[in-house]
C-alpha cells in the first residue's frame, strides 16, 4: 500500500450543554468500546458538510436537537492502534470541535448500540470524567468561548 492513500477520517468531536438553572452542564457519554470510558460526543460521515455531521450525531447518539451548533478554534487528531499492521488506508480521526447548546428540559435518548450511560455535569466534574487528554482541552475551550458568548449577549442586553 502506498503511502499516499493514507488519510484521517474527517469527523466531529461536540461539547453539548445546556443551560439550567443560571449554571452550564455538559454530556459526556460512557461508551464500553473503542476505548472504554467517558467521552465526548464523536463522529463521522462521508460527503457531508461538518456541521451537518455534528447535527445528525447529536440526534443518533443522544436523542437531542441542537438549538444552536457553533465550530470552535479546536480539535481531536489521533491514530488508530495498529492501523499499519491491519493495513488500514484510514490511519485515524481529525475531529473538529463544535459547542452543541440543547434545550435545558430535553430527555436524552442514548444509542445503546454506541454507548451506555450519559452524564451531566459541570466544567470540573466532567473533566474528572472524561478519559482522554484531547476530550478534556475541547470541553476547556468550549467552556470558555461559551462564557464569552453569554458575557456578549448580557452586553448586548444592557445597551
Amino acid at each position: 500500500m502506498s503511502s499516499h492513500s493514507r488519510h484521517y477520517r474527517k469527523g466531529v468531536i461536540l461539547a453539548v450543554y445546556r443551560r439550567k438553572d443560571e449554571k452550564l452542564e455538559y454530556l459526556s457519554l460512557y461508551s464500553p468500546r473503542h476505548g472504554k470510558g467517558w467521552k465526548l460526543l464523536k463522529g463521522t460521515q462521508r460527503n457531508m458538510p461538518l456541521i451537518s455531521v455534528a447535527d445528525k450525531e447529536l440526534f443518533d447518539e443522544a436523542g437531542l436537537k441542537a438549538k444552536r451548533i457553533q465550530a470552535i478554534d479546536d480539535r481531536a487528531k489521533y491514530e488508530f492502534r495498529d492501523w499499519e499492521k491491519r493495513g488500514y488506508n484510514v490511519i485515524g480521526q481529525d475531529l473538529q470541535a463544535f459547542v452543541v447548546e440543547t434545550n435545558p428540559d430535553a430527555q436524552v435518548q442514548i444509542d445503546y448500540r454506541e454507548n451506555v450511560d450519559f452524564h451531566w455535569g459541570g466544567l470540573d466534574e466532567t473533566k474528572k470524567l472524561l478519559r482522554y487528554e484531547d476530550h478534556r482541552r475541547v470541553l476547556e475551550k468550549a467552556d470558555r468561548f461559551i462564557r464569552k458568548q453569554i458575557e456578549l449577549e448580557k452586553n448586548l442586553q444592557k445597551s
